[in-house]
């Protein structure tokens, strides 16, 4: 998004090595629409229709080897996302990777300017805008929907206070 508004042209320099991405022994597992089970793809339509997206990221998928914690996932996360709180924290989630691009130690370089200059139709830089602003905001509510799972997942942080 950042490219597209104002772009750098100077590249950041950082001492610091990229991270060495993990290496996962065992591919997930997915409950694809087509063949989950109908219980499972009613729950599926309504992330979507309550997420406004014409897709399921695949952690939803892979909630759905546990049909019983996907249906208690939801149950407990979809009145959440009509609350203030969670849209403060998606939004803020939002502007930290703003604020994060902004430190890539690559220049982004991808202006509508630059766009139109290299003969983009119009049209089609407002649909390309659109879509990464879209991803934007699905990948933040992503980030807090996986969040939420894993605070679940561990007893909502209570059993480290107890021990």
């Amino acid at each position: 998004m950042q490219a597209f508004e104002n772009p750098r042209t100077e590249t950041a320099h950082t001492a610091t090595p990229a991270v060495v991405h993990p290496i996962f022994s065992k591919k997930l597992i997915l409950v694809e629409e087509e063949v989950a089970p109908r219980a499972t793809r009613k729950i599926y339509d309504d992330i979507k229709r309550s997420l406004g997206t014409p897709f399921l990221n695949s952690f939803y998928l892979n909630f759905a080897r546990w049909p019983d914690f996907l249906s208690a996932y939801w149950e407990a996360l979809k009145p959440l996302l009509k609350t203030p709180l969670y849209e403060q924290n998606r939004l803020a989630l939002r502007e930290s990777a703003l604020t994060l691009a902004s430190a890539l130690p690559q220049a982004l370089q991808l202006s509508t300017a630059q766009m139109e200059e290299a003969g983009v139709p119009k049209g089609d830089i407002t649909a390309i805008v659109h879509l990464a602003d879209s991803f934007l905001d699905l990948l933040s509510k992503q980030m807090l929907n996986v969040a939420f799972a894993k605070i679940g997942l561990e007893d909502g942080g209570t059993s480290e206070i107890a021990a």
